[in-house]
C-alpha cells in the first residue's frame, strides 16, 4: 500500500513540476514611453500595448485630468487631449495597471497657435462645422464619389456599413470590407464541390455558388445578401488585399510571425484598423490570442471537394491546395463589395455629400452638426428624424417646462412626471439615445437662423416661394443635409403654404394657464404667449431633437 501511495505522490509531483503546468508570469510592456506633440491642436495619441493579462486599467496622474483623458485595452492605449489655450506647455501622466504590474507613459503638449489661415473651408458664409477628435462626427468624403483609403463606407441611410480597404491603380473604382463578420462553415456538407475555383474574383465565385443547385447548404451566400445589393463573398486574393490593409504592408511584405513579434508599424497599422471597425459598431479583424496564429477567414476560392481556401489575420498565411482546409469547419466570414470613383460607372450608393456633417453614434448617423461654439469647446446636432403629426402631450397636463432657452432642462422637467406615452417627443429623443433631448422655443429659433441663413430678426417673413435667393439656397443646402442621409427637409409644406410646425418643450403662460410654444420653419413664425394652441393637436405639427456634442476642449 506504501508503494502504491508513494507512486501516486511522485506521478503528481512530476505533473505540477512539468513546464506545461506552470503559471505563466504576467508581463506588461508600453511600446514607448513618452511623447511630445508637435502642436497644441486638440487630438488622439495611440501607444501599443503588449500584455497576457486581460483586464487592464488607466489612470491619469494631477492636472492633466482636466485636459487629457484614457482608455486602454490589452493591445492599445489611447489618450484624447483638448486644444492647449493655457498659455504655457503642459505634461500629463497616464498609468497603465495590470494586476500587480504599472506602466507609466508621458505625453507633453505645446502651447497652441492661431492658424494663420483660420478660414473655413466651405467660405466666410458656410456653415461652421467642428473638429471631433473623439471621431462621433462621420468622415466628409473630398468630392463627388471620391472616397480615400480607410474611409468609412455608409449606405443611402447615413448607416455605416463598411471600411475602404483597397483602391484601384486609375483611381476609378474601389473595394469595401464589411465592419462586422461571422463563424459558419465553408459548406454544410463536406461533399460539395461547385467550382468556384477564381483565386481573384469573389464575385464570380459568389455568383457562380448562388446559382448552384448546393448553393443553399453554402451559408456565407446568405450572410453576404443581408448586406444588400452588390455585397459579395471575396476570393484569395481579394482577402489578402484586406490582410495588406490591415496591417499597412502588402501581403508578401508582412513579417511572417505571431502578432506580438511583427513590426511596430505593423502593430499600429492593426490597431487603427481595428479601432476603424469597432468605432464604427464593428469587430476586431483578429480576435485569436496575440501568441496564436490568428483567425483564419474563409474564402470564396475553392480547391476540391472537400477542402476550400482561407486566409489567416494573427501570423499571416494564405492557404494552397495541399492544404486541408476541411469545408464544414466553421471560421470567420467577412463580405465585401466594389464601388465605383469619379470617372467610373454611377454607383447606387454615392458617398454622403452635404453642406453639413453627419454626426454618428455607433455606426449609425442620427443627424446632422449645424451649430459650434465659437471657441470650438462643443457642438449641437439635429436628428435627422422626426415625429410626426404629434400632440405636445395628449394629456393636457402642465409641467412647469418654461424655460424658453434650455431645452434639456425643460426635458428632465416633464421627463419626471409625464404619463408614459403621453408626450410624444420624449419617445422619440429617448429612442436616439443618451444625451438628446427636446429644444426650447430659442434654440428652435437658432435652429432657423442657420437653416434660413439669415437671422429670425432678418427675416423676409413670406411664403417659402417668396423669400429671399439667399434665404432658398440656405434651406435647400440644410434640407439636402438631412434627406441625403434618409432624413426628411424641416419644412415639408407647400412653397405657398405656412409650413411646418415644430412643437418646441418650453410651455407659455396665458390666462393662467400652461400653453405648448411651436415655430414655424415655412413662412418663419415664433409663436407668443398669447398664441394658445391646445397641447392635444396634432394636425401637421412636428418635434426633432438635438444634442450637445464636446469636443474634448
Amino acid at each position: 500500500m506504501k508503494k502504491i501511495a508513494l507512486y501516486v505522490w511522485s506521478v503528481l509531483a512530476v505533473l505540477n513540476c512539468s513546464p506545461e503546468n506552470k503559471t505563466e508570469s504576467s508581463w506588461l510592456r508600453l511600446d514607448k514611453s513618452d511623447a511630445v506633440l508637435s502642436d497644441g491642436e486638440a487630438g488622439v495619441t495611440r501607444i501599443m500595448v503588449e500584455t497576457n493579462v486581460k483586464n487592464l486599467t488607466v489612470s491619469v496622474s494631477g492636472e492633466a485630468t482636466s485636459w487629457l483623458t484614457a482608455s486602454v485595452t490589452p493591445r492599445c492605449l489611447e489618450l484624447l487631449y483638448g486644444r492647449n489655450e493655457s498659455g504655457a506647455e503642459r505634461s500629463g501622466i497616464a498609468v497603465v495597471h495590470a494586476g500587480d504590474l504599472s506602466e507609466a507613459f508621458s505625453i507633453t503638449q505645446p502651447v497652441w497657435v492661431e492658424p494663420e489661415e483660420p478660414e473655413d473651408p466651405a467660405g466666410p458664409d458656410g456653415p461652421d462645422v467642428p473638429d471631433d477628435p473623439s471621431g462621433e462626427i462621420a468622415p466628409d468624403p473630398e468630392g463627388p464619389g471620391n472616397y480615400q483609403l480607410y474611409d468609412i463606407y455608409y449606405d443611402t441611410k447615413g448607416k455605416a456599413k463598411g471600411i475602404v480597404y483597397w483602391i484601384s491603380d486609375d483611381g476609378k473604382t474601389a473595394k469595401v470590407v464589411s465592419l462586422d463578420r461571422t463563424s459558419i462553415a465553408w459548406a454544410n456538407d463536406k461533399t460539395i464541390l461547385v467550382g468556384a475555383s477564381s483565386s481573384t474574383d469573389g464575385a464570380a465565385n459568389t455568383a457562380l455558388l448562388k446559382n448552384a443547385p448546393e448553393g443553399l447548404e453554402i451559408p456565407a451566400l446568405g450572410f453576404c445578401a443581408a448586406h444588400g445589393e452588390n455585397w459579395y463573398w471575396p476570393s484569395k486574393k481579394e482577402m489578402e488585399d484586406v490582410f495588406a490593409a490591415y496591417n499597412g504592408t502588402t501581403f508578401s511584405a508582412a513579417t511572417n510571425d505571431v502578432p506580438a513579434n511583427i513590426t511596430d508599424a505593423e502593430k499600429a497599422a492593426r490597431a487603427a484598423f481595428d479601432k476603424l471597425l469597432t468605432d464604427n459598431g464593428g469587430t476586431i479583424m483578429n480576435e485569436a490570442a496575440d501568441t496564436d496564429r490568428g483567425d483564419n477567414y474563409w474564402t470564396s476560392t475553392e480547391y476540391t471537394e472537400a477542402f476550400a481556401n482561407s486566409v489567416r489575420f494573427g501570423k499571416p498565411y494564405s492557404s494552397v491546395a495541399a492544404d486541408q482546409q476541411g469545408k464544414t469547419t466553421a471560421r470567420p466570414v467577412r463580405c465585401i463589395r466594389e464601388i465605383q470613383l469619379s470617372g467610373g460607372a454611377d454607383d447606387p450608393e454615392p458617398p454622403v455629400e452635404a453642406a453639413f456633417k453627419p454626426y454618428s453614434e455607433g455606426g449609425t448617423v442620427k443627424g446632422i452638426v449645424y451649430l459650434k461654439a465659437k471657441d470650438g469647446s462643443d457642438s449641437v446636432a439635429i436628428s435627422i428624424a422626426r415625429a410626426e403629426d404629434v400632440a405636445w402631450c395628449t394629456d393636457g397636463a402642465s409641467y412647469n417646462a418654461t424655460d424658453k432657452n434650455d431645452g434639456a432642462s425643460n426635458t428632465a422637467k416633464i421627463k419626471a412626471s409625464a404619463a408614459p406615452g403621453t408626450v410624444p417627443a420624449l419617445s422619440l429623443c429617448e429612442s436616439l439615445g443618451d444625451g438628446w433631448y427636446w429644444p426650447s422655443i430659442n434654440e428652435l429659433r437658432k435652429i432657423f437662423d442657420v437653416y434660413n441663413g439669415v437671422p429670425f430678426a432678418d427675416k423676409t417673413g413670406l411664403f417659402p416661394n417668396a423669400i429671399t435667393d439667399e434665404e432658398k439656397a440656405s434651406r435647400a443646402a440644410f434640407d439636402h443635409s438631412l434627406t441625403v442621409l434618409g432624413g426628411k427637409a424641416m419644412n415639408t409644406g407647400g412653397a405657398s403654404e405656412q409650413g411646418d410646425r415644430y412643437w418646441s418643450s418650453t410651455e407659455y403662460e396665458y390666462n393662467a394657464a400652461l400653453y405648448g410654444s411651436f415655430f414655424i420653419f415655412g413662412r418663419a413664425y415664433m409663436a407668443a404667449p398669447a398664441d394658445t394652441p391646445g397641447k392635444a393637436n396634432s394636425s401637421g405639427r412636428y418635434v426633432r431633437c438635438i444634442k450637445n456634442i464636446f469636443n474634448n476642449k
